[in-house]
């Protein structure tokens, strides 16, 4: 298991993804399971070959398999959806984090990467949303997640309202 994850570490660097779909089907003929770090490691390969299809493919294997999804495994998801710019497909995964009969508390990552998503996606209210849940869930910002918030808002052009209602809402005092 380690040797194959290795190798689809190293196609990752490379972004080969069909060198790392490879990989996955020889464990599979071999009869070596693969795990989350194997999942999690695909799902970076399809963001650096910018094939999203390809990592929600994967999450539905996961599904049907003996793979827990995870926190890591949306994170994950929710990053690489990022980082393609694809702000609605990240958003239903932040749906998946926080609505499912598994749901499982966020952590800063999470947070940071789910905030992302919602303001470049155009959600102000959601974005406060999720600031309120983050607060209330015990999350304690750091300077990661303000920069983001400042950054969403900023490019929204509703900066000012957004530290207004973040501000008045007692999640810090900007």
């Amino acid at each position: 298991l380690r040797t194959f994850n290795l190798l689809i570490s190293a196609c990752r660097n490379s972004g080969d993804l069909p060198r790392a779909q490879a990989a996955l089907q020889e464990m599979g003929r071999r009869g070596i399971s693969p795990d989350a770090c194997t999942f999690a490691t695909l799902f970076q390969v399809c963001g650096a070959a910018g094939d999203l299809d390809a990592a929600f493919e994967l999450l539905a294997e996961m599904h049907r398999g003996s793979v827990a999804v995870s926190l890591r495994t949306h994170t994950v998801l929710l990053s690489i959806c990022n980082q393609a710019g694809q702000w609605d497909r990240a958003l239903q995964i932040y749906d998946m984090m926080v609505s499912s009969s598994d749901a499982y508390p966020l952590d800063l990552v999470a947070w940071t990467a789910a905030v992302r998503a919602a303001g470049r996606a155009g959600q102000g209210a959601l974005v406060l949303q999720m600031v309120q849940k983050m607060k209330h869930g015990g999350v304690v910002p750091d300077t990661t997640f303000f920069n983001t918030l400042v950054d969403v808002c900023t490019e929204s052009s509703h900066l000012e309202e957004a530290l207004v209602a973040i501000n008045s809402k007692g999640i810090c005092n900007i």
